[in-house]
């Protein structure tokens, strides 16, 4: 449910620009959309072009971008896992020229009706909203533990929870895994966190990544052996 704060702010935000949602010649041609993308996220956690547009080529994502002012804000890629079925958001980023304006917290309520849809029309239902954010306890400096706690508190004020268990993101392009923790925003009492992470390790980083199965299979045990749901 989305609280009257986050109403007013999506109000705002229709007066002020648009979400363009891209197909895949659109977003190879994109290079706002990949400045955007490489300048906010470490090579260690990004997906190459290749790779994104495959999972369009494959209609289990949705990417696009939102313009402001004649110029590109934000960037989104959503994906859509089934059984279960939810909305894994992988990249959310605003662009340098408009961070700090509250932009990011704008869009939140928009995005999580866009997931909602994009669920929707494979399925009766959806658990809502999932997305990864890097794990604080294992921050290698205490400048990135302050950026690390600082957008997971974003989030929360969002209305996003954090999962139990942790959560390691598969090694991809030859880097290493990644610590990570889920967050989501859902109106379920109850989620399963290791069929979550099952159905992003498998659906996700197994066909889009090409990761293999034993990598994920150990991972799932090594995050969720001692952490029962």
């Amino acid at each position: 449910m989305i609280n009257n704060l986050q109403q007013k702010a999506a109000s705002t935000l229709q007066l002020n620009g648009h979400f363009e949602w891209l197909n895949a010649d659109e977003l190879a041609h994109a290079h706002d959309w990949w400045d955007i993308y490489t300048q906010s996220f470490p090579l260690a956690e990004r997906d190459t072009k290749q790779q994104l547009i495959l999972s369009l080529h494959k209609n289990i994502a949705l990417i696009g971008c939102y313009r402001l002012q004649n110029s590109m804000a934000a960037i989104v890629v959503l994906y859509r896992m089934q059984a279960p079925a939810f909305a894994f958001l992988h990249y959310f980023a605003v662009a340098k020229a408009w961070r700090n304006k509250s932009l990011g917290s704008k869009l939140f309520p928009t995005i999580l009706t866009e997931a909602d849809k994009f669920v929707l029309e494979n399925n009766q239902e959806t658990l809502g909203l999932i997305w990864e954010v890097e794990d604080p306890t294992v921050a290698q400096t205490e400048q990135d533990r302050y950026i690390q706690i600082k957008r997971i508190n974003f989030y929360e004020r969002l209305g996003g929870k954090v999962f139990n268990s942790k959560f390691i993101q598969p090694a991809i392009n030859n880097q290493n895994t990644v610590p990570m923790q889920l967050m989501y925003h859902s109106t379920k009492k109850k989620l399963s966190e290791q069929a979550i992470a099952a159905a992003i390790y498998f659906q996700k980083y197994q066909v889009i990544n090409g990761t293999d199965t034993q990598q994920l299979n150990d991972l799932l045990n090594l995050c969720y052996t001692n952490n029962p749901d």
